[in-house]
């Protein structure tokens, strides 16, 4: 059984504090109508998800519906905080491997060589006041073959039955909820996403917005538009930067840029947030 380290109870209230309200849209949530904003704000603030700590965010690809999910870390947190939880164990099943449930605990064994392919995952949430919760989930059934799914699918998949179970076994929790890697249609970010360069979940909503070159398998400096004094593109991701559009660590996925304009492009929030303060002390 996989014993969870605890994290500390945080203040809900501060961190959906309203005067934190238009940096955690600009931040995360820059794409959404102000409906769907505000029901990012009433999940994030009555399951306590803090958006700072990647717990809760929104995707909204062009014209659809917003989608809020929760991150697997958030489940694990708020689990623990339950009296009833008795730690939990979730790992994938391979077509090799010997696997059955016996006494409501799973019987697992395989090497870690030759194990096949992957046929799903399961997890298991044992309770202090009832019988323990299990759940198998099909590799099948959510895999995309791209991005995560493609470059880490089975820690995609563990991620599936993971959050299902946690959601299960606490179902007054968390009812209503998901993780981003239970998404069963992956929107189509190009024609042919297959030729692009690997990119973090949280980066790949942008791929249509920067120049980037699609014949690479992975990102080459060499390879990818110059950003500097000069550019034409270098006042729209300087907006960007302001406007919680681009988190200036990704710079590097899109454009070669250099030290100094590196250094001035991720300074852009820090001195966002002291012009703020300045103007609230003149307040």
């Amino acid at each position: 059984m996989s014993e969870l380290v605890k994290t500390e109870t945080m203040d809900v209230e501060a961190v959906w504090d309203k005067d934190s309200y238009n940096k955690i849209r600009k931040m995360f949530a820059p794409q959404l109508t102000n409906q769907e904003f505000g029901m990012f704000v009433g999940l994030g603030k009555s399951l306590g998800a803090n958006p700072f700590l990647r717990e809760i965010w929104a995707v909204k690809y062009g014209n659809s519906e917003a989608q809020i999910f929760l991150g697997r870390d958030f489940y694990r947190r708020k689990a623990q905080e339950q009296p009833a939880y008795k730690g939990h164990q979730v790992d994938a099943i391979y077509s090799n491997d010997t696997f059955k449930m016996a006494g409501g605990k799973p019987d697992h064994s395989y090497s870690l060589t030759d194990r096949g392919n992957i046929v799903g995952a399961y997890a298991v949430v044992y309770r202090a006041d009832n019988e323990p919760f299990f759940l198998t989930v099909k590799f099948d059934e959510y895999n995309t073959g791209k991005a995560l799914w493609k470059q880490k699918p089975e820690t995609m998949i563990k991620k599936v039955a993971e959050a299902q179970a946690l959601r299960g076994a606490f179902q007054g929790v968390f009812a209503g909820t998901y993780d981003q890697s239970e998404e069963w249609v992956d929107k189509e970010v190009e024609e042919n996403p297959s030729q692009y360069a690997p990119l973090p979940e949280e980066v790949e909503p942008l791929r249509k917005r920067y120049p980037f070159d699609k014949t690479l398998k992975s990102p080459k400096d060499s390879h990818k538009p110059y950003l500097n004094d000069g550019s034409e593109e270098l006042t729209k991701v300087e907006q960007d930067i302001a406007d919680g559009i681009l988190d200036p660590r990704y710079i590097r996925y899109f454009y070669t840029v250099t030290n100094s304009v590196w250094n001035y492009l991720v300074e852009i929030p820090e001195r966002i947030a002291e012009a703020e303060n300045e103007d609230q002390k003149v307040l």
